[in-house]
């Protein structure tokens, strides 16, 4: 798991032939999306929820997510450093891949910690979140109130997944050989 996919994409060979990934798309996000359901049906009926698996399903959810976070970033004028003409210096965008790192952390972290990327921590993500997903943000919130890991939840849900996909392939598909790591499935 240390190898990353570009790199067993390109260098691992499986019974002499390159590997072909399968991967679920935004993940954790989506296995959140499940979890919530699980535990609240009536979640289907929320507009901030519904905006949430539209954005998973099309595929723009970090994307999205990174706009709102660089929006607010710069809202507030009086907050942002003046360059030398004494206009606002806006601050350092955040990035797809920051983005998807300080989710995780939303997610997995302690409530009452703050982690910090680029300079921005926990608490950031958090107001973000719960301004655009308050349905979701409520759930999260419950249970890291009650200190559940979220993480383990996430990579349970994730791996019933998975493994009912291999079960699924290897029932339809005589003879083939699977390899999994965490939300992918690779094949020759």
């Amino acid at each position: 798991s240390f190898l990353s996919s570009f790199y067993r994409i390109r260098n691992v060979l499986f019974d002499g032939e390159k590997l072909v990934e399968f991967d679920i798309s935004s993940s954790f996000p989506l296995m959140f999306a499940i979890y919530s359901i699980r535990i609240n049906p009536n979640i289907i009926h929320d507009y901030d929820f519904r905006e949430y698996c539209t954005l998973l399903k099309s595929g723009k959810f970090y994307d999205n997510l990174t706009d709102k976070l660089n929006q607010n970033l710069n809202a507030d004028s009086s907050k942002l450093k003046m360059d030398k003409d004494g206009f606002p210096i806006a601050h350092r965008k955040l990035s797809r891949s920051n983005t998807k790192e300080l989710f995780q952390k939303l997610l997995n972290g302690q409530k009452n910690r703050s982690a910090y990327i680029k300079g921005y921590s926990n608490p950031f993500i958090k107001e973000v979140f719960q301004m655009k997903f308050g349905c979701l943000y409520d759930i999260l919130d419950d249970l890291k109130t009650k200190n559940e890991k979220v993480y383990y939840k996430l990579s349970r849900l994730e791996t019933e997944f998975i493994f009912s996909i291999v079960e699924e392939i290897y029932i339809k598909v005589s003879g083939v050989q699977i390899l999994t790591l965490h939300d992918a499935i690779y094949v020759s």
